[in-house]
């Protein structure tokens, strides 16, 4: 972790002495935006690169972060020198410090106790739970796995297309964890330090949007207090990444739009743009409104020649990050976005979108909730009724194939309150979303810019509903909104009622966060808490709670493939198949060898390897075409094949 951290906290002082070298230092949440983006971007870098010369193991992503920690030693060392940074700066910085820690009443006090302690019990949890959520587990982290065997990020064979085409920055900083540490078992930290980012750009953002000190700070704790942030902040999964690129991109195309000569701006617009397309696809539905927003403010403020030659300059450094994975995408796909068409809705009429938008917001609805919040049943069921009406109005079927994953009717029972990342809601968030947007209109304390952020927020999820099939588990797509709403609803809400009210609904939220935590499905606080957490291998079954029924089974076929001494083992599995667990398994039981998805029934088939001939094959059915050659061995719903001149362990053969 040290070659990961060290250099991230050497950009932080270096932004931090730029920032004094200004007549008007920028502030140290600037510095970490900025060191948030430098980052990100020395990140894809160095992977695209070892790419190039097929050297993505661990000893070259070291020798990599070591050049790069040495030159940014070298640099702050200059700067040091260049700007007299000796010990009467530092005692400044802790008078400044001083002065404004002084500043901060009561209230702020408290809520900075409760943000401490849900930042340390999140960090807990996330070191205490091996990365278990479902999605992670079926492409994110095997993805890695992949490229971390054949050295490169080149296409392959597997039954999971996602595993290639989704955007990969996430997977990227999961890659470079995975190989220095050799293991997973910081992984889940990577989203916790998402979440404090994130936080951080909201209050940023906040600022930026008109806010006093205050009413940053309570768009903080609501932002901290958004249930399925703080589901994901302990997850290796990519929401919360995504959302630090698109809060760095409102917030540095806002100060661009304003000072379109600023080349600081501009890079930081440009590159915040970059990072959140090659994290999240949704990321272009969100951050599409925005950049018209942006564009148009510029180009009033610049001119028009001026501020189009700027715009385009942006969207070059934005692609700069993305060609790539792009070009890689395109070399299968011929589409620079892969077969992400896949989840878009067959047809677009207004009705279409208007029934995907309502069922969008129906999944924050509070139905059938666990105690205490089940007193907000009720109230919930007369809410998801009224939608059902409004949706009938559309004319659609709510489980209508051509607009829907699955077959899950959202108005038999939202469930806006369950404590799961991947079908959970955000219920009293999207309520002050709604008060927010249906009083701004008609508020003129309101800055124009919190107005037009809301504006671009609306209409990325209406964009989010015209371009995505509707989903059970679509409210975790929609975070980035919440967190991006949470400064507009600051701003709207400590106009209407005050600053009281705001305050106390900001410190409501954030305790509330603290259920979510402690009853976490896959990772809970509680069990830390009675001492029941299971071994960590059982961990990666915890989904449905199938540790006790398909843990034994994995580990069952990792210890036979083991034991057999085959050193190429074929996966012969479908994409609902959990995959991870057989990469953690099999090398638990000392496997060093090399696995291959085989017999792949898809477009990703061209990249099996015709010189790969596995001695084991792992298959989910009894007709693997190879079968004939290989004794063969049911383990509870897999099939184990190897080959007869190996031989199965205790096998009679």
């Amino acid at each position: 972790m040290f070659l990961l951290s060290a250099p991230a906290f050497l950009l932080f002082l270096i932004f931090h002495v730029l920032s004094h070298r200004r007549h008007q230092p920028w502030g140290w949440r600037l510095s970490i935006m900025l060191t948030s983006l430098a980052w990100g971007s020395l990140v894809v870098a160095l992977t695209e690169l070892l790419n190039l010369v097929h050297r993505l193991d661990a000893q070259s992503l070291a020798t990599g972060w070591a050049i790069i920690l040495a030159a940014l030693m070298t640099v702050l060392a200059w700067l040091a020198h260049r700007t007299d940074f000796r010990l009467p700066k530092f005692v400044q910085w802790r008078s400044d410090a001083w002065r404004w820690i002084r500043g901060q009443g009561l209230f702020n006090w408290a809520l900075f106790a409760v943000l401490a302690v849900q930042a340390v019990a999140l960090a807990i949890v996330a070191l205490s739970y091996a990365p278990n959520a479902f999605e992670a587990m079926r492409y994110h982290l095997p993805r890695v796995m992949h490229w971390l065997q054949s050295g490169s990020l080149a296409s392959f064979a597997t039954s999971n297309v996602r595993e290639n085409y989704f955007p990969p920055f996430a997977e990227y900083v999961f890659l470079h964890q995975v190989a220095l540490t050799g293991g997973d078992r910081y992984v889940n930290l990577i989203q916790v330090g998402g979440f404090l980012i994130s936080l951080i750009g909201v209050s940023a953002v906040a600022e930026q949007l008109g806010a006093h000190r205050n009413t940053q700070i309570a768009a903080t704790a609501l932002a901290a207090g958004i249930p399925l942030a703080v589901l994901q902040a302990t997850s290796p999964r990519n929401d919360l990444i995504v959302s630090i690129w698109l809060l760095s991109l409102v917030w540095f195309g806002w100060r661009w739009a304003g000072q379109p000569a600023s080349w600081l701006w501009l890079v930081g617009t440009g590159l915040s743009l970059g990072l959140a397309l090659l994290t999240k696809a949704t990321a272009f539905v969100f951050a599409f409104p925005v950049c018209v927003m942006v564009g148009v403010a510029a180009l009033r403020t610049g001119g028009a020649r001026p501020g189009s030659t700027r715009g385009l300059l942006v969207l070059i450094l934005a692609l700069a990050l993305n060609v790539g994975h792009a070009m890689r995408n395109w070399a299968l796909y011929g589409s620079p976005g892969g077969a992400w068409g896949r989840v878009g809705t067959e047809l677009t009429t207004p009705a279409i979108v208007a029934s995907t938008a309502i069922r969008n917001v129906a999944l924050h609805v509070p139905t059938n909730c666990p105690a205490p919040l089940n007193i907000l049943d009720v109230p919930g069921k007369l809410v998801l009724g009224g939608l059902e009406a409004l949706h009938s109005l559309t004319g659609q079927d709510p489980i209508d194939p051509g607009t829907t994953w699955g077959v899950e009717n959202i108005f038999e029972g939202s469930r806006g309150c369950v404590y799961d990342e991947q079908e959970g809601g955000n219920a009293l968030h999207a309520l002050l979303i709604f008060m927010a947007a249906l009083a701004l209109p008609f508020m003129r304390s309101v800055s124009s810019s919190a107005k037009w952020l809301a504006m671009a927020l609306i209409s990325g999820f209406l964009l989010l509903s015209l371009f995505v099939r509707w989903q059970i588990w679509a409210g975790y797509l929609q975070l980035p909104l919440f967190l991006l709403w949470a400064p507009v609803v600051a701003v709207t809400l400590g106009q209407i009622r005050g600053s009281t009210f705001l305050r106390g609904v900001a410190l409501l939220a954030v305790l509330l966060s603290f259920l979510w935590i402690y009853n976490n499905r896959l990772r809970p606080l509680s069990r830390l808490v009675d001492g029941s957490v299971p071994a960590r291998d059982q961990q990666y079954f915890s989904y449905y709670h199938m540790e006790a029924f398909m843990y034994p089974q994995y580990r069952s076929v990792a210890s036979l493939v083991a034991r057999s001494g085959c050193a190429r083992v074929g996966l012969r599995i479908n994409s609902p198949v959990l995959e991870y667990p057989f990469w953690v398994l099999l090398r638990e039981e000392g496997f060093k060898g090399e696995l291959q998805h085989v017999d792949v029934g898809n477009e990703l088939s061209v990249y099996e390897d015709p010189g790969f001939f596995p001695c084991a094959v792992i298959s989910e059915d009894a007709s693997y075409d190879g079968a004939a050659t290989m004794s063969e061995q049911p383990v509870g719903p897999f099939y184990l094949y190897v080959d007869q001149t190996t031989g199965l362990p205790g096998s009679t053969q």
